[in-house]
């Protein structure tokens, strides 16, 4: 944060990107995606101004996975499209792996599992061939969770070995992600000792990032095996806690969303007013053309009645001289008479 107070002339202004990006990205690991949204909202604004180190498919990117995680998958994939053509057309295949990681996760959002999970598969695939670890963990753990929500426990797990496998330094987020997951994969199987030691690593993880997501799924988790256990004290204290956390996460939830309807109705309104003021103008715009319009009917107009006159006025003066050199003829004639008769 002292450092974006630096950034403030020259080249140094492109540093707030990443400086807005990597706060962006601190938050996301603690859970609170509001407050990442706010940052990488700010960082494609400073790319927008300023320019960037980082490709604008990465920001796009980095911007859907906090947007998904406050459930706004629609606006998520938004993003992810842009992500996606930019990351096409710089040949940015690390950033397009994670791309449709993070589309398989917006889809799993809004119910279309068949989608989620053909792009979970893209996902593997390009990580496999280029040798992208960590995307590799995250799309596989992802894979995991899709199964075991459709009651695929056997596969759920295998996806979680696998991921185990992968040797690199992980993402806390995902690596917890994956404790958390597979601890609910193996209470479904029925394995409860497994299922406990995992949960407690989760839970000891979740505490350390203060993730409070992820509290709320453990500690409910948590309720659900002390129960099958039989151990009803512990498992009323965890679903007290669960109880408190949710509502304390709904609030902010709450909170962040009435403050998007609120950015979205000024926006609209902002958009009204403009269009109006347009409407106004080129209304004022018709008015005057019309009145420019009549000013020059007018001025063509007098200016023929003016022509009209002056040839009448021609051709009455004309017919005057022929007239009065007609009249000096016969006076002339009349003369001529006169002296003969004389």
């Amino acid at each position: 944060t002292k450092a974006i107070g630096k950034c403030k002339t020259g080249k140094s202004k492109m540093l707030l990107t990443t400086l807005y990006n990597n706060i962006g990205s601190i938050y996301s690991l603690k859970g609170n995606y509001e407050k990442s949204t706010e940052q990488y909202e700010r960082a494609l604004g400073s790319a927008e101004r300023y320019g960037s180190e980082l490709a604008m498919e990465t920001l796009y990117n980095n911007l859907s996975i906090a947007l998904n995680k406050l459930n706004l998958p629609s606006r998520s994939l938004f993003y992810l499209e842009k992500a996606e053509k930019l990351a096409l057309e710089n040949n940015n295949y690390y950033t397009l792996a994670d791309v449709y990681n993070n589309k398989g996760s917006a889809y799993a959002e809004l119910k279309n599992a068949a989608q989620s999970a053909s792009f979970f598969n893209d996902a593997i695939l390009i990580s496999k061939k280029n040798g992208y670890q960590n995307t590799l963990y995250s799309a596989l753990v992802n894979m995991g969770i899709h199964y075991l929500n459709e009651g695929k426990t056997k596969e759920a797990i295998a996806k979680f070995e696998e991921a185990d496998g992968i040797d690199a330094t992980i993402n806390s987020y995902y690596r917890n992600l994956k404790i958390l997951a597979s601890g609910a994969a193996y209470l479904k199987n029925g394995d409860l000792d497994k299922a406990q030691s995992l949960l407690a690593q989760s839970l000891e993880q979740a505490l350390a990032l203060g993730n409070l997501r992820d509290l709320v799924t453990t500690h409910n988790l948590l309720a659900e095996l002390y129960r099958a256990k039989g151990d009803f004290p512990k498992a009323f204290e965890h679903k007290s806690t669960e109880l408190l956390l949710f509502d304390s996460l709904k609030k902010k939830e709450t909170a962040y969303t009435v403050a998007e309807m609120e950015a979205r109705y000024d926006a609209a309104m902002k958009d009204k007013e403009l269009a109006k003021k347009q409407l106004t103008i080129s209304r004022q715009s018709s008015a005057l053309v019309r009145k420019n319009q009549w000013i020059a009917g007018i001025v063509i107009g007098f200016g023929l009645i003016v022509v009209l006159i002056f040839i009448q006025g021609r051709s009455l003066r004309r017919k005057q001289k022929i007239k009065n050199e007609q009249l000096k003829l016969l006076e002339q004639q009349q003369k001529n008479v006169e002296m003969k008769f004389i």
